[in-house]
């Protein structure tokens, strides 16, 4: 045996230093691009991380900016923002804005903030809301309503919904439908409301499909004519609905567009959904809301609403035909779905 120090092979070395190596990446990769190291919980705690991250459909870097005070007895209203960040090459940042807010019963129809109610897929049942691959909203059980009183929107009752719209990133619909939900029961048990909705796993309908537009018989509706010929034919006039039955679904909504990525000039919509019924019921009760009107078809309540907006005056003056003004459209469009749905006719 002889004296001096013990040299490793090289090939040694080189094993142990790649060894050192991935263990290096291997930690940087779950920091910076999992949320392994990061919160489990988000949003004052009612927002499992795993939900988000199935609602994004990709891993990375969870955080979170909690807005407002945290729901609590008697109270539902919160806001938060959360970003998912991701070192990947190529990869965008994610950020997810939820909360809850009051809403008008018939929101969903008529507000500038969902403009295209048929790209929208629709639940119903133990939960009622509606999604799409970027924004989605949940309606909070009926006992939830009217929990905070620092809203100006002066609805009777009010309406509390749990929204969201991500910005960076698409969503996956079933994944952003559950957290949604779970959000919902987390919010209605923390305020003391409602023990929160059975649904945890809901199947959102799938949105309406965009086809040509049919002028004498638009969304599919006989009796429902609009001639948007002339100078705007050029622009395709399209529409995204499916057929209206009197086996549709709980919500039926029509978009009509000229091209398939422009805002919707006109949309209709047919509710039967029971919990927005409900609402809107209770609303019209005291005079608002004025966008629709309610009436029983088959032994359910239905209620026909329309959305025309600036679009709608401006396809009007460059068509070179002229359109009715909205109330007569409005009116034509009542009594033609009342007639498609076996419900009778005649609109205010």
């Amino acid at each position: 045996m002889t004296g001096g120090k013990r040299s490793f092979p090289v090939w040694k070395k080189l094993v142990f230093a790649g060894a050192v190596c991935a263990l290096v990446l291997g930690g940087l990769n779950l920091g910076w691009n999992t949320n392994t190291f990061g919160p489990d919980e988000l949003c004052h705690g009612l927002l499992p991380a795993g939900e988000m991250e199935r609602a994004l459909g990709r891993s990375g870097r969870l955080e979170s900016d909690d807005y407002k005070n945290a729901p609590g007895k008697g109270d539902v209203e919160f806001r938060c923002s959360v970003r998912q960040t991701s070192k990947l090459l190529g990869r965008k940042d994610a950020e997810v804005r939820i909360g809850a807010y009051q809403e008008r019963a018939d929101f969903a129809f008529t507000s500038a903030a969902w403009r295209a109610p048929a790209r929208m897929s629709y639940i119903s049942g133990p939960a009622t809301g509606a999604v799409s691959d970027s924004t989605g909203w949940v309606m909070l059980p009926e006992s939830c309503w009217g929990k905070s009183g620092d809203s100006p929107l002066t609805e009777k009752p009010p309406v509390y919904v749990i929204e969201a719209s991500a910005t960076g990133a698409g969503m996956k619909q079933r994944e952003l439908a559950r957290m949604l939900v779970k959000a919902a029961d987390a919010v209605s048990q923390r305020a003391g409301c409602a023990p929160g909705h059975a649904a945890t796993d809901p199947e959102p309908l799938p949105a309406a499909s965009v086809r040509p537009m049919d002028s004498a018989k638009v969304c599919g509706i006989p009796g429902l004519a609009l001639d948007v010929s002339g100078d705007t034919a050029k622009g395709r006039p399209v529409e995204r609905a499916r057929s209206l039955s009197a086996r549709t679904e709980p919500v039926w909504a029509c978009d009509l567009l000229l091209g398939e990525k422009r805002v919707p000039y006109a949309s209709f919509a047919v509710v039967r959904d029971k919990r927005m019924t409900s609402a809107i019921s209770q609303s019209l009760a005291h005079r608002s809301p004025d966008a629709g009107v309610m009436a029983p078809c088959g032994g359910r309540n239905t209620y026909f609403t329309m959305k025309a907006g600036a679009g709608y005056s401006i396809v009007a003056k460059g068509s070179g035909t002229r359109l009715p003004d909205e109330k007569t459209l409005f009116k034509t469009f009542v009594d033609a779905a009342k007639k498609q749905l076996g419900c009778g006719t005649s609109a205010p």
